[in-house]
């Protein structure tokens, strides 16, 4: 009985506490985003604008912005993506730059300790100083929209960040690259998938496996390394890349396929239910720039979408960016054999600060001359060679698509940028439609990555990254129609090996 007075104490004290406070934070929370409207048309004149800016607000909530200098535009693009998203795009920086422990403790460290391996942090750094002056200009005036959110609202721009007692830092450019990067390391599964390869061939024996994948040409045959393969099974190997499975469709129809006679476009990325969404529909408007559509919390710009002239949509490619390389350490673990020479590892020492402990976690990662090693076992050493380490930010592709005026200036946008590697399906107002591959493709001599390489012998090892001009792309086929899901669409040609198909896929 007593038990039972006391649970029902609990209940109520904590009820007549937690509802004031509840009550309070949400008066106070919807007083500070006054300074946007709700709904209707506003304009509105924040400090860091340096000219008019109007911002309406459909039925749907969805922010139509309308600025009267590009510069303008990004801010108060920054500015409505902080201002309704600010928490994702925190947790989506410290997911990518291995920081998720100073917020919720060692629960994250193991996330963490991955991404600081992967090096997407550094690599954005990286980005960040090889940017052209408009792409710079473009994500510091986007920066700048954020802080000034931080700055208004205060603990209010993320609530979520007050409860846990967190200050957040203030936005900078390399912040929104490593969203990019992040974004794109969801859209590779080539690492995972050559390690359940190797798994299998080590566990069925070389000819089953071998039958098992259709490897039945010379080719094909050829492509299995002269190597020890790592023989963990791939569920332990959730630390490097967890496993997932999905897919997603794009297509768009030429005009004498359809009833109007213009071109139409679809596009269904199956991207994975989150809350909020990964998705910030939005209306952009500028001299030279009026464009709408979905676009990403922490990056500017529209990633699917249209403007006056032309739409586009994506797809994953299922290109094989992903390589890993087994490495032959000698004794101190420090240097790699390539060919008959000894090569000295980088080691760089991360320092993770840990919620809750008086003393940060330190960890050595090596790099080796493919990349970061990202697993270190009795049973194999393997390094990592992904194209998103080694090219230019598609961020910047992403930014130039807005000014598109064609499907040729949508594919063209994508001509230095290493990725993410997806299918682009594009449609313009001329009637023509497009299938473009883009991202660039590693350049192997030897071997199709389907498979862990020899990475003591260089004869093995990328030669940089293949032009963009070398990927498939079809304008106006015979057909009418362009469409992608993920399938093997060029398996006759050479660009058949460059693609990872996993289980399930045609």
């Amino acid at each position: 009985m007593h038990g039972r007075l006391r649970l029902v104490l609990v209940v109520f004290l904590s009820v007549v506490i937690l509802l004031p406070v509840l009550l309070f934070g949400h008066i106070r929370f919807y007083s500070h985003r006054s300074r946007l409207p709700e709904s209707g048309v506003e304009t509105v004149k924040l400090r860091g604008i340096h000219d008019r800016v109007t911002i309406a607000l459909d039925g749907g909530g969805i922010p139509h912005i309308d600025a009267a200098t590009a510069e303008d535009l990004w801010f108060a693009q920054g500015y409505v993506h902080a201002r309704d998203r600010f928490f994702q795009m925190d947790l989506g920086r410290r997911m990518a730059g291995g920081r998720l422990s100073e917020v919720f403790g060692e629960t994250a460290l193991p996330t963490d300790r991955r991404m600081r391996t992967l090096r997407l942090a550094a690599t954005a750094g990286r980005q960040a100083a090889a940017l052209d002056d408009v792409a710079r200009r473009t994500l510091e005036r986007y920066s700048d929209g954020v802080n000034a959110a931080l700055r208004d609202y205060g603990r209010w721009v993320a609530p979520e960040l007050w409860l846990l007692g967190v200050e957040p830092d203030l936005w900078a450019v390399e912040d929104s690259l490593s969203i990019g990067l992040l974004l794109q390391l969801n859209l590779t599964w080539a690492m995972g998938d050559e390690i359940k390869r190797s798994v299998e061939m080590t566990h069925l024996g070389r000819e089953t496996a071998v039958e098992l994948w259709g490897w039945g040409t010379e080719e094909q045959r050829r492509w299995i390394p002269p190597v020890d393969l790592p023989s963990r099974p791939p569920e332990e190997e959730d630390a490097i890349m967890p496993p997932f499975g999905g897919g997603s469709n794009n297509w768009a129809i030429g005009p004498a396929r359809t009833v109007t006679g213009r071109p139409l476009l679809a596009n269904d990325p199956h991207i994975g239910v989150a809350v909020p969404g990964t998705w910030y529909a939005i209306g952009l408007r500028a001299p030279g720039i009026r464009v709408s559509g979905a676009s990403i919390a922490g990056v500017p710009g529209v990633l699917i979408g249209h403007n006056r002239r032309v739409a586009w949509g994506f797809t994953m490619s299922m290109m094989d960016d992903q390589d890993l390389y087994v490495l032959t350490l000698d004794e101190s673990r420090d240097k790699e054999l390539v060919d008959d020479a000894w090569i000295p590892l980088r080691t760089v020492t991360e320092t993770i600060e840990v919620r809750w402990r008086s003393e940060p976690e330190t960890m050595k990662v090596r790099i080796s001359r493919h990349g970061p090693v990202v697993r270190d076992t009795l049973d194999s050493t393997l390094a990592l060679a992904w194209t998103a380490l080694q090219g230019s930010s598609g961020v910047n592709a992403f930014l130039r698509m807005a000014r598109a005026d064609s499907v040729e200036d949508v594919a063209s946008a994508w001509s230095d940028a290493a990725g993410p590697s997806m299918n682009l399906v594009a449609a313009d107002v001329e009637g023509h439609i497009l299938h473009q591959v883009v991202g660039r493709r590693p350049h192997r001599i030897r071997g199709a990555g389907r498979l862990p390489s020899p990475g003591s012998d260089s004869s093995w090892a990328w030669k940089g990254l293949e032009d963009f001009s070398e990927n498939p792309s079809m304008i106006d086929p015979e057909e009418g129609f362009v469409g992608t899901a993920n399938h093997d669409l060029f398996s006759e040609g050479d660009y058949g090996r460059k693609q990872a198909f996993p289980a399930g896929f045609a």
